[in-house]
């Protein structure tokens, strides 16, 4: 049973930190596809916002511990150092969003270094320490049953005192 409640509650924190990053991984891919590579964004498989997936996992990099300068520099590139769209020849650009990319990156950092990878570190701590505390317990769960099954029978009115 404790097994199945840690189970349980580890794949409930990683379900939420997925479901963030893959929001963030859709979000990246809406603002930042087509940027120009860098020294963070290169072009390889993993390393590019041109799909949600390769997004996702883009995001999954900065939240495990990927520099943030060199991704913010990437993400924030401007002219003269990138292509400004042209509507006139058809011809797509590769800027970044400038301050808008470096917030977004710091807001994720955040929420993941600070608020959610901690709190899947506290859960399973917490969940393994109950498990250790219902090992070491005098009493067991069926013997608590049975004392509350002998307890109604002496109160049936349940006004604690035994009639």
């Amino acid at each position: 049973a404790s097994t199945f409640k840690s189970l349980r509650s580890a794949i409930g924190c990683y379900a939420i930190w997925g479901g963030v990053t893959v929001c963030f991984g859709i979000l990246g891919n809406q603002m930042f596809e087509g940027v120009k590579q860098g020294r963070a964004i290169d072009g390889l498989r993993w390393s590019t916002f041109d799909d949600v997936g390769s997004s996702t996992m883009w995001w999954f990099r900065v939240a495990v511990g990927t520099s943030l300068i060199d991704i913010t520099a990437d993400l924030a590139v401007q002219p003269p150092y990138c292509t400004v769209p042209s509507p006139e020849s058809g011809m797509q650009g590769d800027c970044g969003m400038g301050t808008v990319s470096s917030v977004v990156v710091i807001a994720y950092a955040f929420l993941c270094r600070f608020l959610l990878i901690p709190l899947i570190t506290g859960t399973l701590v917490n969940t393994f320490f109950d498990t250790i505390d219902d090992m070491r317990s005098l009493v067991s769960d069926a013997e608590l049953a049975k004392y509350d099954e002998c307890w109604r029978q002496l109160d049936p009115a349940e006004t604690c005192f035994i009639a």
